[in-house]
Parts: structure tokens; sequence; C-alpha cells
């Protein structure tokens, strides 16, 4: 995700600021609303993996408590029994803890 927003911010900000067009802008907008739908989805996920309602993502508007939350949840565990989103997936397989070194 880090290395996608990095290639996007120097393929639609930097290199089209050298040469302005107002087109370039407007796809840099509608890119960057599309990919934070799929930013807060995914904090929602996760929300969820902890035992939290979606709803707790809103926060992420606010750069500050952003930061902190993120950096909380890099290092919060799932709750080890399953949720009403499915079950917990460290008890499913060997492999997903030796492909991904969880």
């Amino acid at each position: 995700m880090l290395l996608a927003g990095t290639l996007f911010i120097i393929v639609f900000w930097i290199l089209p600021s050298l040469n302005s067009n107002t087109y370039t802008q407007a796809l840099f907008i509608i890119f960057g609303i599309v990919e934070n739908v799929f930013y807060y989805s995914l904090f929602a996920r996760r929300f969820h993996d902890v035992g939290k309602s979606g709803w707790y993502a809103a926060w992420m508007f606010f750069r500050v408590v952003n930061i902190t939350v993120f950096i909380y949840f890099l290092f919060a565990r799932s709750k080890t029994e399953g949720n009403k989103y499915g079950p917990n997936i460290r008890d499913q397989d060997i492999f997903f803890h030796v492909v991904f070194g969880a």
C-alpha cells in the first residue's frame, strides 16, 4: 500500500506539476478518493478483528489520531475466538504462519 501510494504521488502529482494540467489533477483527486475508500474499509476490518465497531475507522480522518491508531493496531493482537465477520485465521492453517510469518 505504501509503495503504491508513493508511485501514485510520483506519477500523478510530481511529474504533472512540471506541466500543470487540470485533467491530471482531477484524475489525482478521483483516484485519491477511491484509494481512501479501500483504506478505510481495511481499517474497519481490522477494528472488527479486535472486537471493535467498524465505525471507529472514521477516526482515521484525523491525521494525529490516524498515526496513533495505526501504530496501536500494528501491534494489537486479534481476538482468539472468531467474531461475526468470520473465524480467526490464525487457527486455520500452518501455511498462513509459514508464508506470512504471523
